[in-house]
């Protein structure tokens, strides 16, 4: 008689995420490179620890910190971590958890995710000219080639957009 593992297969994976979580949880910034907010010196998230720096901001997010999530996302963003830009321009263009809003931000923070060729900055920018918010006027032709850049990189919200555009004749 075989016996069963005592972890699934298809939860093992979800058992070592939820272990990395709690880890990045109970001791923030602990080995990813990305230092805490209480951290005043040294560099942050360097080399490929901006992705970790992203992954903590997450975990700030999540808990209901958006300003630490803020940090984390800059210092993300700062060290060439484009997904950092992405989620710091999101928190500025809906003025979450206390954050105030700031348009003129979080369109720059789009903006250069979108030059350092990021397909999430590239679709965010290309809405924005789609619909003619965050300060944009509504210029259909730069937004039909930046979702097509960014449904290019595999942003399947930009295909989506760029379909509606195309559906409506536009």
């Amino acid at each position: 008689m075989k016996r069963s593992p005592l972890i699934p297969r298809q939860s093992l994976s979800r058992v070592i995420l939820l272990g990395t979580l709690a880890l990045m949880v109970l001791a923030p910034g602990a080995g990813t490179g990305c230092k805490s907010e209480s951290e005043e010196t040294g560099p942050s998230c360097e080399g490929a620890g901006a992705r970790l720096c992203v992954l903590d901001g997450v975990v700030k997010q999540r808990s209901g910190d958006f300003t630490g999530a803020l940090v984390h996302y800059e210092q993300a963003c700062a060290a060439g971590g484009m997904p950092g830009c992405v989620m710091a321009a999101h928190i500025y263009r809906d003025g979450l958890g206390g954050v105030a809003a700031d348009k003129p931000k979080a369109l720059s923070y789009y903006q250069r995710a979108s030059e350092a060729n990021d397909p999430g900055g590239a679709y965010h920018l290309g809405d924005a000219y789609r619909r003619g918010v965050l300060g944009l006027k509504r210029e259909l032709h730069k937004a039909r080639a930046l979702l097509q850049s960014a449904c290019s990189g595999g942003e399947a919200d930009a295909c989506a957009a760029l379909a509606d555009l195309k559906k409506a004749g536009r």
